[in-house]
């Protein structure tokens, strides 16, 4: 979600409110409203107009931080191979020429840019908690070694292309905490130079070449909302509850409210799967209460299961689930 959208400002004008990029709260139906419309082009794009490739399989799941902007984390599963001089096509990790490319130039530089942190604002929350020899690291490991061609990793991830200045490289300079810092392409976040022209907005790409990372961002993408852990105390900071202490809550901000009021979807998969609990015929669990009559216990044991449904749908010919077994 960019704040700084023309359809957001255009929208709070015809209306009268205020919903800019620094008042951004006051209209959360029209935020959601235009983030919808944003994800559906952009799905429309990466899986009917297929502008990557044909996608085989595709999931989604949408977002919310703490200040209450959305975003979504999207999965797709290309129907060939991925090579190289197809990563190379479709991700950059380049400043573009700000002479040549002045709009892709203006979306690159303001929205896919890290920081700068290591060495400039090391006080951000990506350099805490990581230090060698007292000294901050960035987690997500910027600023990036420049190289001349694209290599793929060990860690799952390709080493993408990042010329240096002076070899091809383009820069800009940028102020952090006052001071003027200069920038080049070690900072600079994978992006689909097409996506960003056309959406104006933060969208990283990034190709995952593991077992292993494809493992964490489907657990990722799937792992639900924030949550937080809170302790209630009296007086003195003693425990009022010393059974329930800790307690697991969400935190659901007026955006993610509104998106759930308008029935949105917050998740999304092509093809879509379903866990068939298998079991014997006539073998399937039942729950019922313990006063519950006979009758109505039969009844629900008759009654069709996920299982002998789906068997029903694939043979017409009604069949035993039983002689389907090896």
């Amino acid at each position: 979600m960019n704040p700084a959208w023309e359809e957001l400002s255009e929208a709070a004008q015809q209306t009268g409110s205020h919903a800019t990029s620094k008042n951004r709260g006051d209209r959360p139906d029209l935020v959601r409203r235009i983030f919808k419309l944003k994800v559906d082009e952009l799905m429309d794009d990466l899986t009917n107009k297929n502008i990557f490739g044909r996608v085989k399989a595709h999931l989604y799941s949408i977002e919310w931080q703490k200040r209450g902007l959305p975003h979504v984390h999207i999965l797709l599963w290309m129907e060939h191979r991925v090579d190289a001089e197809l990563v190379g096509r479709i991700i950059s990790a380049e400043i573009p020429d700000k002479e040549k490319e002045p709009r892709l130039f203006e979306t690159v530089t303001t929205c896919m840019i890290h920081g700068p942190c290591k060495g400039f604002d090391e006080s951000q929350a990506c350099c805490q908690g990581k230090s060698v020899n007292g000294k901050d690291l960035c987690v997500k490991g910027f600023p990036k070694l420049c190289r001349d061609n694209l290599l793929f990793g060990n860690n799952g991830y390709p080493l993408y292309k990042r010329r240096a200045v002076g070899e091809g490289g383009h820069s800009f300079t940028k102020k952090v905490k006052g001071e003027e810092a200069t920038i080049d392409n070690s900072w600079v976040v994978p992006y689909n130079p097409y996506l960003c022209l056309k959406y104006n907005a933060h969208i990283n790409v990034e190709c995952s070449n593991s077992i292993k990372t494809i493992a964490y961002v489907t657990k990722y993408v799937n792992k639900g909302c924030d949550r937080i852990l809170f302790t209630k105390s009296g007086e003195n900071d003693q425990i009022v509850n010393e059974v329930k202490n800790y307690q697991e809550a969400r935190y659901v901000n007026a955006n993610e409210a509104t998106w759930k009021i308008f029935k949105f979807p917050i998740h999304k998969s092509h093809p879509p799967v379903v866990s068939l609990d298998l079991h014997l015929e006539g073998e399937n669990e039942v729950f019922y209460n313990k006063d519950a009559l006979k009758e109505t216990i039969n009844n629900k044991v008759s009654k069709d299961t996920q299982l002998t449904s789906f068997y029903q749908i694939m043979f017409p010919k009604r069949i035993s689930c039983q002689s389907l077994l090896p």
